[in-house]
């Protein structure tokens, strides 16, 4: 599988984790904790899902870690022959591993690996179907944000009134915001909206609102504004992309958008007084009886949204009042607290190769040969050497040969190893070797002076026609060579 989904995957895992502890402490604190806490905590499950940020020590690691389950960690490798023999027919009897016993470790392997060997091919088709679906969502979204955008462009207007203008001053002074927005109206909008990234901007109704509550809505809408909420949206909406299998981003999404809104009320509330407040509820009330609002709300930040939540909306309003400190403090540690078990859930990496090297020096003590077979792929050329070997100078056949099968020899390691093998005159080593060797001809030559016929035989396919002729003509002229030019010029 794509290292990359793998990660993310991973990531949806940990970030799933930490929306479901929202989901089932959610009636703790629904009621008790501000709502620009319960609009704001989401941020840790979102950047979760975000950020592959992975500590020394941390969940997902434990449970992907190679020693956790190596044969896991590890995708199946088939024996691999050098590029330029890839497409030449290998002869059926050379590098044919030793005879594989009923009821041996092998065995037991072999319906296992073909299940690995499907998924080895099916996994790739995965990795593109899910680049592809995020892909698309990605610029659908975009698309509608432009659309919606030059819907809006072609037919704003400069706010003209002097009056409203005045307002408007007011209210951005009384916020300390520096570089207020500028504001349009619109005959296509039905409610206040606050639109754009790079330069955002206001959006009123050119008609059907009450002047005395062009303040409120002002102010609503730089609150969005000064906290960049649509930024926070965009945020929502790349997480939404990325992790479209994962039915929980759909529900964090909902909640996060309703508790955008129920926090810019309390915001709003918090400079009100008494007789404010109810007048703040009132223009909360006349756009909502314009209807719902127009245009892509994934992508603005519309004073009434839409009416399901305004009966929630409202009762915050009436209900409002400070939080008490103990509830603040409370509220701050489980923020605290969810960022760090966030953090420690971590994320998929890569085991390091040095990590790899360790375990199979430990599978290989321990004999056990399934999991050792499944990191022989993953380790570096150097300790491969080392193995072959060990496993020749220990007799081991069975690990020797599951290393030439798994991982992917150069020509210079099978033919120092080839060389060894011949030195030790070990026949069947040397066998699995042969479809790596790449001086075929320079160890016919040492076979045949070294008089080791069993081995040269292994070598006769893989001969180039010069030094089969070479070959071929000494041994003619030589009665103790008789077999070697019989195999030469008949073939074995």
């Amino acid at each position: 599988m794509n290292e990359t989904l793998k990660v993310v995957l991973s990531l949806t895992i940990s970030g799933s984790l930490v929306a479901l502890l929202l989901l089932a402490f959610k009636p703790l604190y629904k009621s008790r904790f501000r709502k620009s806490w319960q609009y704001y905590i989401y941020l840790v499950a979102l950047l979760r899902m975000l950020l592959p940020y992975t500590p020394e020590a941390n969940l997902i690691g434990w449970l992907t870690a190679p020693d956790a389950n190596p044969s896991i960690q590890a995708e199946p490798v088939r024996p691999t022959l050098h590029k330029e023999e890839a497409d030449e027919p290998r002869d059926a009897t050379m590098g044919v591993a030793p005879k594989v016993e009923e009821g041996s470790v092998a065995e037991e392997e072999s319906t296992g690996n073909v299940v690995k060997d499907v998924w080895a091919d099916v996994s790739p088709y995965v990795w593109v179907v899910w680049l592809s679906v995020a892909f698309l969502l990605l610029m659908y979204k975009i698309i509608r944000y432009f659309r919606f955008s030059s819907f809006l462009l072609a037919e704003r207007r400069e706010l003209a009134e002097p009056e409203m203008l005045e307002w408007y001053r007011d209210v951005y002074r009384d916020m300390g915001v520096r570089q207020p927005v500028p504001v349009y109206t619109n005959w296509c909008v039905r409610t206040p909206m606050l639109v754009g990234i790079i330069r955002p901007y206001i959006v009123l109704p050119k008609a059907g609102y009450v002047k005395k509550h062009c303040r409120m809505m002002m102010r609503h809408e730089l609150v969005h504004f000064t906290r960049h909420d649509i930024l926070y949206k965009w945020l929502v909406q790349l997480v939404v992309c990325l992790h479209w299998f994962n039915p929980l981003v759909y529900w964090m999404r909902k909640e996060i958008f309703k508790n955008c809104e129920l926090a810019c009320d309390e915001t709003v509330l918090t400079s009100l007084g008494a007789k404010e407040k109810h007048r703040y509820g009132d223009a909360l009330l006349a756009s909502l009886q314009k209807g719902e609002p127009c245009g892509n709300v994934a992508f603005s930040l519309s004073m009434s949204e839409d009416g399901k939540n305004i009966k929630e909306r409202l009762e915050s309003i009436v209900r409002y009042s400070r939080s008490p400190l103990g509830v603040r403090v409370l509220s701050y540690a489980f923020a605290v607290a969810l960022a760090v078990g966030a953090a420690f859930l971590g994320a998929y990496t890569e085991a390091k190769p040095q990590d790899f090297d360790v375990l199979v020096r430990r599978f290989y003590e321990e004999r056990d040969l399934k999991n050792f077979s499944a990191i022989v792929p993953q380790i570096e050329e150097g300790v491969v050497e080392e193995l072959l070997f060990t496993t020749m100078e220990d007799d081991r056949i069975e690990y020797f040969s599951h290393i030439v099968a798994n991982y992917a020899m150069s020509r210079d390691l099978a033919d120092r190893m080839a060389l060894q093998a011949v030195v030790r005159d070990k026949d069947s080593y040397f066998s699995l070797l042969i479809p790596y060797i790449g001086i075929t001809d320079g160890l016919a030559e040492i076979l045949y002076n070294m008089d080791n016929y069993d081995m040269f035989v292994m070598l006769v396919d893989g001969l180039s026609d010069a030094k089969r002729e070479e070959l071929a003509d000494r041994s003619n002229h030589d009665l103790a060579t008789t077999d070697y030019y019989k195999v030469l010029t008949e073939g074995y």
